[in-house]
């Protein structure tokens, strides 16, 4: 008797269990290294408007074709940005097209259409580098996935 209690509480255990894999958090499919969360760890280069002040966190997110800029304040306050991005040839496209309607321009002095060299992107570094004009050395952001 204990036998088959013992089965007829596994089965459907184990059937749950092997269920748990399936589940998706890569919406539309695996987008490769960006995916994830990255924390802005420094800014070096022609940082006028690009620094980050004391106690204060940016976050960028990666999902399929969206991007999630936070900024965490002081006091537990976070600004969220939200915009379109895409990948090629090492070169990090941003869309932030709605910036009118609310959704807020990038974070980080960036205009709403930016172009990012990608420097460095492997599994726990990301390193960005923005030229605004041909006549600056430009702004690199080094992110830390976490």
């Amino acid at each position: 008797m204990k036998n088959k209690t013992a089965r007829g509480f596994l089965l459907p255990f184990v059937a749950l269990v092997a269920l748990i894999p399936s589940g998706c958090t890569h919406n539309d499919g695996d987008i490769g290294p960006l995916f994830g969360n990255w924390r802005l760890v420094s800014v070096a280069g022609d940082t006028e408007g690009h620094r980050v002040p004391d106690g204060y966190y940016v976050d960028w997110g990666f999902q399929n074709t969206t991007i999630h800029m936070s900024m965490t304040m002081p006091g537990h306050r976070v600004d969220n940005r939200y915009g379109n991005y895409r990948l090629e040839d090492n070169t990090l496209f941003l869309d932030f097209t709605d910036s009118e309607e609310g959704y807020g321009k990038p974070l980080l002095s960036l205009p709403a259409q930016s172009e990012l060299q990608v420097l460095r992107l492997d599994g726990r570094h990301l390193e960005l580098l923005y030229v605004p004009t041909p006549e600056s050395q430009g702004t690199t952001f080094t992110f830390r996935k976490f």
